[in-house]
């Protein structure tokens, strides 16, 4: 079962995550959750890759290795880059193949590579891919591409789709598998004493409009019920949802917060929610990984259906709508009565024993072996 992999996309630990505002967190513990998953299956696994940072004047010119941090668990390098609008990419595939070169040189020690990455606004690809295309081609080594909220690149010798609408369409690219994302850090105790005051709905996740906050706050406003509160992580400047929240004592915007801290406060919470809107265009080939991070905790969660999830989910989840009855749901989730309360944890601790990261990766290795 033992492979040895070279991670050619960036990982990164949480303070870096939390000074590089463009990197995509769910990305960054997406990655972590599996590449953990796969060191406990005796895999080796060494991280190549860079930060994501706006271009320049809008973000730093320089950008040094020193600036970032892969987790201290994992081995690997992030490297530097110039971040110049036409020598970006440049930049950034020379300083792979420069790594590779002193290194790794002929790539022998790997059985893979593999690329968190998906072509780029342009439709062109990224400096990864093209690092994983010129290793394919020069050593042999096959590429594995694992491909998120975007398109799909030619060439990979095997696809992982995160999102699975995106895993359904697709065909002719080359042999795919659908792990959409595991449940880390399991807590399979199942608490029975629920709360009839302070009965907290949490939200994690971006602040943007592809989240869905703003119209879940506007809804969560109208119910008249002063034992209840909704507490809000994530990242994204929204000053409408600033505005909004004033006047309501009942709701707290936290902001991004450490691991710790999301801890502390989910281990608080009465249930979770993902109001993630069906109807916008962008949701239709992206997976809300928050579900998988709020059911590690046991508890309900209230969320809406997006194509990016597969059927499995529907007996799970506590449907929200879209539009009208959002109010409803949310004030029916916290005031469940207990023995519903109980079941509905009792299946997500079912449901996270399939879905582990250690079974994903178990899945994974399975899959490139046969």
């Amino acid at each position: 079962m033992t492979q040895n992999f070279l991670w050619l996309t960036g990982v990164f630990d949480e303070n870096t995550v939390e000074r590089f505002k463009t990197n995509s967190p769910a990305t960054n513990y997406w990655q972590v959750g599996l590449i953990d998953a796969l060191q406990k299956l005796n895999c080796k696994v060494y991280i190549l890759g860079h930060i994501s940072e706006r271009i320049w004047p809008f973000g730093r010119l320089l950008i040094e290795s020193k600036d970032a941090s892969t987790p201290s668990k994992f081995d690997g390098l992030i490297f530097g880059f110039v971040n110049t609008l036409f020598f970006r990419k440049t930049s950034q595939y020379l300083n792979y193949l420069n790594q590779v070169r002193v290194n790794f040189h002929d790539c022998k020690d790997f059985d893979y590579t593999v690329t968190f990455s998906c072509l780029d606004s342009e439709k062109k690809v990224t400096a990864s891919i093209m690092t994983a295309m010129r290793i394919k081609k020069k050593f042999s080594v096959p590429w594995i591409c694992i491909v998120g909220d975007g398109v799909a690149p030619y060439g990979a010798d095997r696809y992982v789709y995160v999102t699975w609408s995106y895993f359904k369409s697709i065909s002719s690219l080359g042999p795919k598998i659908h792990i959409d994302g595991g449940v880390r850090n399991i807590d399979n105790h199942i608490s029975n004493e629920i709360s009839r005051k302070n009965k907290v709905l949490m939200y994690m996740g971006s602040l943007l409009e592809h989240g869905g906050i703003l119209p879940l706050v506007k809804e969560f406003k109208l119910l008249k019920d002063d034992d209840i509160q909704l507490w809000v992580c994530g990242r994204g400047e929204n000053k409408e949802l600033v505005d909004i929240v004033k006047d309501d004592t009942r709701i707290t915007i936290m902001g991004f917060v450490d691991e710790s801290r999301l801890v502390e406060l989910a281990s608080k919470a009465t249930a979770f929610v993902n109001p993630r809107p069906a109807d916008f265009k962008p949701n239709e080939l992206n997976y809300p990984s928050k579900i998988l991070h709020y059911f590690s905790y046991c508890k309900p969660v209230l969320s809406t259906i997006t194509p990016g999830l597969s059927d499995e989910y529907y007996n799970i989840l506590d449907i929200m709508p879209n539009d009208e009855g959002v109010g409803k749901s949310i004030y029916n989730i916290l005031n469940i009565e207990k023995d519903s309360y109980y079941s509905k944890c009792q299946e997500i601790s079912d449901f996270n024993k399939k879905h582990s990261w250690e079974c994903q990766a178990t899945r994974f290795i399975s899959w490139i072996e046969n």
